[in-house]
């Protein structure tokens, strides 16, 4: 009887320490498996918001070439593809080639020099940006004018830049305005001499000294050589 109690009292306890060892394994966290899925939830939430900031910020909801933050900016639909090959302000570009040339689509003439725009990209080659693409003070609407290169700023390579020529009243297409054998950029460059000043002859009226040099009129591009006669 006591040999049964015994074994009876054996069997309990080791099911009692079976089922400890159960609970704690069931208890127990699998760190590998959490650290997997954790790192997996990080890395993708990491590369989600730079994605789509970037998609946003060249969204084009139509397709046409334009995003469309620059088309309701400028007042264009973003919504539709038609407005792209419009020209808004009829300056000879359209939309999408303002958007290409950095221009004004509401603007034709973006620099104010007074040239289109489409004139200046396509026929001129000058900048629809700045009212003076070579920096030599003429405008390019004046170099037109003049028929100077509005990319040049010394049209005839004599030394004197083409506003400079123009202010002072010399050709500046020609290097040699007087004909003297001297450019005249080396006559600039030489100190006027005594006896220089042109002098009447005896009898003539000042009108009789009046040169052949070229005049230069913004209205009237061609320069006039008419000598009067006396």
């Amino acid at each position: 009887m006591q040999k049964v109690s015994r074994i009876a009292v054996a069997v309990m306890a080791a099911l009692a320490i079976g089922g400890l060892g159960t609970a704690t394994a069931a208890a127990a966290p699998h760190p590998t498996k959490t650290h997997k899925s954790t790192t997996k939830a990080k890395a993708k939430g990491k590369h989600k918001a730079p994605g789509q900031a970037r998609s946003s910020a060249v969204r084009d909801s139509d397709k046409d070439g334009i995003p469309d933050a620059w088309e309701r900016a400028h007042g264009l639909n973003p919504r539709s593809a038609r407005d792209a090959k419009n020209d808004t302000d009829r300056d000879g570009l359209t939309n999408v080639q303002e958007l290409r040339f950095s221009t004004d689509p509401s603007k034709p003439d973006t620099d104010g020099d007074g040239l289109k725009d489409g004139l200046e990209v396509f026929q001129l080659r000058t900048n629809p940006r700045d009212a003076d693409t070579d920096d030599d003070g003429l405008s390019d609407r004046e170099e037109y004018l003049h028929h100077t290169s509005p990319r040049n700023a010394d049209s005839d390579e004599d030394g004197v830049n083409d506003g400079n020529e123009v202010s002072q009243g010399t050709d500046p297409r020609d290097a040699d305005t007087d004909n003297d054998g001297v450019k005249d950029g080396d006559e600039a460059d030489e100190p006027d001499q005594p006896g220089d000043e042109p002098t009447a002859p005896e009898g003539s009226q000042p009108t009789d000294l009046v040169t052949d040099q070229p005049t230069l009129d913004p209205t009237d591009p061609a320069p006039s050589t008419d000598v009067p006669q006396p």
